[in-house]
């Protein structure tokens, strides 16, 4: 098991946490985040995702790892704000692929694909600026009234046939009562 940059994948993520408030009147509802940029430290090795696993001090109703991927084509369409769409994000509420919800603001675009199984990592680290595009994982927690939190996500992966674990030391909050050190972490 290694910290990003300390092995052959990064997410190229900070240590710390992101937390978001429940849209008023929606319950239960979902929130997603993002800016994992999952790409090779090394050249010439293959990586292939497995499993995304969690540690959930406050349980969510359902939590779920996705793949956005956006491509450099994408950036070429359409006007400023449909490109600010296709930019990594940090958090939002809403969940892939769609973010239909009616309190979504600004959905997402890409394509998103539901669990990470099988997925290559194809971009190098600071290979290329973001707008010849990159992979995302996006983490989406389902939280009732009460909220949820996922703290420590482990990445499983290959890296040329060789099995390891990326450890993203996170701490993604769905606010609500349930949610130990609420002043600290909802503020």
């Amino acid at each position: 098991m290694h910290v990003d940059g300390s092995g052959p994948l990064s997410a190229s993520s900070s240590v710390g946490g992101k937390s978001l408030f429940s849209p008023p009147g929606n319950q239960p509802w979902a929130a997603s985040w993002g800016t994992f940029l999952l790409c090779s430290t090394e050249e010439d090795i293959d990586i292939v995702l497995e499993d995304v696993r969690f540690t959930a001090p406050v349980e969510p109703l359902e939590v779920s790892a996705w793949i956005r991927t956006v491509t450099r084509a994408d950036f070429a369409r359409g006007t400023a704000r449909v490109k600010d769409s296709y930019y990594p994000f940090a958090m939002g509420a809403g969940s892939p692929p769609n973010f239909d919800e009616p309190y979504v603001k600004v959905p997402l675009r890409g394509s998103f694909e539901e669990g990470v199984s099988g997925v290559p990592v194809s971009h190098s680290c600071g290979s290329q600026p973001i707008e010849f595009g990159f992979e995302e994982l996006v983490v989406t927690l389902t939280a009732d009234r009460g909220g949820a939190q996922v703290s420590d996500l482990y990445v499983d992966y290959q890296a040329d046939g060789a099995p390891m674990t990326l450890h993203i030391q996170q701490l993604l909050t769905a606010c609500g009562p349930d949610i130990a050190d609420f002043d600290e972490e909802c503020t």
